[in-house]
């Protein structure tokens, strides 16, 4: 614990936080530290202290249940499947997180499934057409998503086994750099050019301008969220609407594979572009007060640390920048 501590302040020191912020989360870390034994039953904590492990590279994945209740859950008490013991068995992916997530995770799967062919894989609906054509495997529909599952939706028959979605990167990641090349081959590129457009994320917004800073043609991949319903966002002037539909992921990464290149806040449209080898350019969202890392859980493992820019550990073909300005400058 002593350790992980000393790598969290680390990671503040190193962070574009202001000097009073910084001094702000080093005052939260040492107050937590103080709880001693208590530690281990606080669950973020510890997700905290892992995420800061990943972000400096110590890709050994002990703790990562702590990422959610439902992952914690399932590791602790276990389901009416066992955990898969890594061989071929008739095995269910269960799926958690987001769809940018899922997109990520999906880089294990063609070495999941030469250890475990036989295996069943949960996913949004919207990505199902997609990886169904890229792997080989069954796909369906993610069953009370974000919730302990129901006994009643899985006929134990069905399967011998499961494993969290998240889980196989304890399998299949513990490096990074073999791992970055695309996965996902989108179907014949749209008849579309130029430089996808998104600038608007769960944890940033921008304005569209703020990323325009080349003289060419501008198409916007952005989309609008409205409870479940998905959709094109209106462009601002001057960037062309493809009447992208963001339901249908095929079409996504058809669209995407087509453009030159894509500017982008952090969203999913990161994951799209660095699974099919486009160009990315990520905008990662400002530290604040409340995004510190200390005080809630975006302290994301996979935004990397770095001066101005940085490759994105996951995908050789997206590039991560600290922030709007220092993007406009590169």
């Amino acid at each position: 614990m002593r350790d992980i501590k000393r790598r969290m302040k680390l990671v503040i020191d190193e962070s574009d936080m202001t000097p009073y912020h910084k001094a702000k989360a080093k005052k939260r870390l040492d107050r937590l530290a103080k709880r001693g034994g208590q530690m281990n039953l606080d669950t973020k904590w510890v997700y905290r202290l892992v995420t800061a492990g990943l972000m400096l590279g110590d890709l050994d994945w002990v703790g990562y249940e702590y990422r959610s209740k439902l992952a914690l859950d399932m590791h602790t008490y276990g389901w009416i499947y066992p955990k898969w013991d890594g061989k071929p068995r008739k095995c269910l992916v269960m799926a958690e997180q987001g769809i940018g997530d899922e997109i990520l995770f999906a880089s294990t799967f063609n070495e999941f499934l030469k250890d475990c062919p036989d295996a069943t894989i949960e996913c949004d609906p919207r990505l199902i057409p997609v990886f169904e054509r890229n792997f080989d495997a069954k796909f369906v529909d993610r069953h009370r998503f974000g919730y302990a599952p129901r006994a009643c939706d899985y006929p134990k028959e069905d399967y011998e086994c499961f494993v969290m979605m998240a889980d196989l990167l304890r399998c299949y990641r513990t490096d990074r750099k073999p791992h970055r090349k695309p996965y996902i081959e989108p179907l014949p590129k749209a008849p579309i050019h130029g430089v996808g457009l998104s600038w608007e994320g769960g944890r940033s917004v921008l304005e569209p301008e703020w990323l325009m800073k080349d003289d060419v043609e501008y198409v916007s991949v952005q989309y609008e969220k409205n409870g479940r319903e998905v959709k094109g966002a209106t462009p601002p002037e001057g960037v062309l609407d493809p009447g992208l539909d963001h339901n249908d992921m095929e079409a996504v990464f058809s669209t995407i594979g087509a453009l030159d290149k894509v500017y982008t806040t952090w969203n999913y449209i990161v994951h799209v572009c660095g699974s099919i080898g486009k160009e990315c350019h990520a905008i990662r969202p400002p530290y604040t007060q409340e995004n510190t890392g200390i005080g809630n859980n975006r302290f994301k493992w996979n935004y990397g640390i770095g001066d101005v820019s940085w490759p994105h550990p996951w995908y050789e073909s997206v590039t991560v920048w600290k922030s709007y300005e220092h993007f406009r400058r590169g």
